[in-house]
């Protein structure tokens, strides 16, 4: 448990350090990119703390996601009227997020049916 609160501090003091300092330098656009590399480098922390490995897959995702899009999209383009970064981080990290809390879902049920007791 101790781990994980080091890692969830982490994670919000990084949101206020990088929101606060793209907020400061105007780049909005920028912020939600930004948090999603945190969220993503928070999956990948996560992942050994809770021994989850699709965590790491899921934290893998987040980044590649992001980085690739930074790298490849234009900060002035848009899909339709929705500024692009946006549209396109938005499209590969929440199927990636989806497929992971079902996985996750899978796995709980699996957990209690095997805890059950076998009925006679």
């Amino acid at each position: 448990m101790r781990r994980f609160k080091w890692v969830l501090g982490g994670e919000i003091a990084a949101f206020w350090i990088v929101d606060s300092v793209l907020s400061v330098m105007m780049r909005y656009y920028w912020i939600t990119p930004a948090n999603i590399l945190i969220i993503g480098v928070h999956f990948l922390a996560l992942a050994s703390v809770f021994r989850v490995p699709r965590y790491y897959a899921l934290g893998i995702a987040f980044c590649a996601v992001d980085v690739l899009t930074l790298l490849l999209v234009p900060e002035s383009a848009h899909v339709g009227r929705a500024q692009a970064w946006f549209f396109w981080t938005s499209l590969g990290c929440g199927p990636s997020a989806i497929l992971c809390g079902l996985a996750n879902t899978l796995e709980a049920r699996l957990a209690v049916r095997e805890a059950r007791p076998a009925s006679a």
